[in-house]
């Protein structure tokens, strides 16, 4: 999660302060890491979430399938332990504990780095409200893409928010929770199904997760669609 909203950050407020994040240096070594724990992150929800669900639904597969070829990949701690990571951590305190001093900003600058954030706030609002009214028939990367740019929406507003009403932004944030659980249950789903496709090869009994998971997907896919067209009731706070 943390690196997520590191990464949402260089992202998305680059256009405040052009060229103050080392972007070329931090973000490949940011995705290495992301990617690792993102996996480990996978097989977690495999183990704590969809077994027991699986179990509970008679599935005759009782144990996890192996994890295959990902196995050998590094594993998140030696990816989080290796020299470019941990070169990395030391880029970004100094980074935060830079003692640059600047001089207040203008109202007119003010005004100006409002004016560019409440445009990428809106353009991913609108974004995801298009997304919601088809999202059953996005394919599963445009959804993923969706999922991604909530996640992007909740932290840039949570960043920013003393930029605006503080107050307001957080009522608009907790208004996104919502979705945001709906498109991450799916995703979870999406996920679990791949990974019981992939175990069938060398075992037949993962069928059963694919076809009760899949079974699950046209509702849960409503749901996120419905979840982003109600983003529409929540209050832009950046306007």
């Amino acid at each position: 999660m943390g690196i997520r909203r590191l990464r949402s950050a260089l992202r998305e407020l680059d256009c405040v302060a052009p060229g103050r994040f080392d972007v070329a240096h931090w973000e490949p070594v940011l995705v290495e890491a992301f990617r690792a724990l993102g996996a480990q992150r996978d097989r977690d929800v495999l183990e704590a979430k969809m077994q027991p669900q699986l179990q509970a639904a008679g599935a005759p597969l009782a144990a996890l399938p192996d994890a295959g070829d990902e196995s050998q990949a590094p594993g998140a701690g030696e990816v989080l332990r290796s020299a470019s990571f941990q070169q990395l951590l030391v880029a970004l305190i100094g980074f935060a504990a830079s003692p640059e001093s600047h001089a207040a900003p203008t109202r007119e600058e003010a005004a100006a780095v409002r004016g560019q954030v409440a445009q990428r706030l809106a353009r991913l609002h609108k974004q995801l409200r298009k997304a919601g009214k088809r999202f059953e028939d996005l394919s599963t990367e445009e959804q993923h893409r969706a999922r991604k740019r909530l996640k992007r929406l909740r932290y840039l507003a949570e960043f920013t928010a003393p930029l605006f009403d503080k107050d307001k932004a957080m009522r608009y944030v907790e208004q996104l929770l919502p979705a945001q659980d709906a498109l991450g249950d799916y995703n979870d789903d999406v996920v679990a199904i791949e990974a019981y496709r992939d175990a069938a090869a060398q075992d037949p009994r993962a069928w059963f997760a694919v076809g009760w998971l899949s079974a699950q997907q046209p509702l849960q896919a409503h749901s996120c669609g419905r979840a982003l067209q109600a983003l529409g009731k929540a209050g832009r706070f950046w306007k």
